[in-house]
C-alpha cells in the first residue's frame, strides 16, 4: 500500500498522514503532549506593562547590553520590578518582537526552532539548570531572538561565566505609584499627588509602589 505525502494544517482536530507536516501541526502536537499551552504573553499584556513602567535609572546599559549580546540576565530583589524591566527593555529594542516565557528544564527547545518568526524569552533564573539556559542560549541566538533572564543576583549568579548579569537600578517607588495611578485614569484624583506617598514609599520597591 502506499501512502501520498501530505500537508496538514488547521484546527486542532487533525489527522496526519504521510511523511511531510507544517509547523502548525508540530507546535500543536508539542502542547498536546506536554499538556500546557506555550506562554506567548498577549500584546495587550506586553503593552500594559510597558505602559505602567517607570524607567530603571539603568535601562540604557540593559538595552545596549541586550542589543550586543541578545542576552541580559535583569536581577534584583523580588518586586524590584526585573521582569517588567526586561519586557520594557526588549520592547525598546524590539517594539515588533512577540515575548513569551520559556523554561529549558520544562519546555522543548526544539519549539525556538520551528516557531517562524524569532521570539524574545523570559525565562526565570531560580527554575533553570547552568546547562540548560547554556544551550537554550545557543538555540535562541542562532534564530535570531534575544534572551532576558530574571532573579535574585544570588539565583544568577550561575550564570555569570556567560551571560553578563546586570542589577536594576529601580526608580523611586512612589514614582511607580504614581504612574500606576495615572494609566489607571486616576490622573485628577486627590491621591496623584497625596504628600504622604512619598514618606511611606521611601526605600520601597517598585513592586510596593505598583
Amino acid at each position: 500500500m502506499t501512502t501520498e505525502t501530505v500537508e496538514v494544517s488547521g484546527a486542532e482536530a487533525q489527522v496526519a498522514v504521510g511523511n511531510t507536516v507544517n509547523r502548525d501541526l508540530v507546535l500543536q502536537q508539542i502542547r498536546i503532549v506536554r499538556g500546557r499551552p506555550r506562554m506567548v504573553m498577549t500584546e495587550d499584556q506586553v503593552v500594559e506593562r510597558v505602559n505602567e513602567y517607570v524607567t530603571a535609572l539603568n535601562h540604557d546599559e540593559i538595552v545596549e547590553t541586550l542589543r550586543r549580546f541578545q542576552a541580559v540576565a535583569v536581577t534584583g530583589p523580588r518586586r524590584g520590578g526585573t521582569t517588567t524591566t526586561a519586557i520594557a527593555a526588549l520592547r525598546h529594542l524590539r517594539p515588533d518582537m512577540p515575548i513569551r516565557y520559556f523554561s529549558a528544564e520544562h519546555d522543548d527547545m526544539e519549539e525556538i526552532e520551528i516557531g517562524g518568526a524569532a521570539h524574545g524569552y523570559v525565562m526565570r533564573a531560580a527554575d533553570e539548570s547552568r546547562t540548560g539556559l547554556w544551550g537554550c542560549l545557543e538555540t535562541i541566538r542562532s534564530v535570531g531572538g534575544y534572551l532576558l533572564v530574571v532573579g535574585t543576583p544570588e539565583e544568577c549568579r550561575h550564570f555569570v561565566d556567560f551571560l553578563t548579569v546586570i542589577e536594576v537600578k529601580p526608580p523611586p517607588a512612589d514614582a511607580v505609584y504614581r504612574r500606576r495611578l495615572y494609566r489607571r485614569g486616576l490622573h485628577g484624583s486627590t491621591w496623584l499627588d497625596w504628600p504622604k506617598a512619598a514618606e511611606l514609599l521611601d526605600g520601597a520597591l517598585p513592586g510596593d509602589g505598583r
